[in-house]
């Protein structure tokens, strides 16, 4: 429990029949979560809702906003959107800001 609330994204999951080897007693559960766990930090997630977000220099391995193109060389959808502060300020607090925000909850936000 104390993990679950220190990393970004993470959750105490309790694993029925397991030990203190949850790895090895339950191998298939455990890695089930935490390959999910894991995806969700991927950067072609949302930070907030862990869907994909589109982004065009995600999907190119690019980083950060002053990529801004994707492999078709045209612009990600996210360069010239308006995120208000409290979004960034939301998903900067769950990764650092490493990744974009989903259109879908850009639109839920505004």
């Amino acid at each position: 429990e104390v993990m679950a609330a220190k990393l970004p994204n993470a959750r105490h999951v309790v694993v029925p029949d397991a030990g203190h080897i949850v790895n090895i007693e339950q191998a298939e559960r455990f890695d089930t979560e935490l390959l999910g766990f894991l995806g969700a930090l991927e950067g072609d997630r949302c930070p907030l809702c862990g869907e994909p977000n589109a982004c065009a220099i995600a999907a190119v391995g690019g980083s950060g906003a002053s990529a801004a193109r994707g492999s078709s060389g045209e612009p990600c959808w996210c360069v010239d959107a308006r995120f208000p502060e409290s979004l960034v300020q939301r998903a900067t607090a769950v990764d650092g800001g490493r990744r974009c925000i989903c259109r879908r909850c850009l639109e839920a936000a505004t």
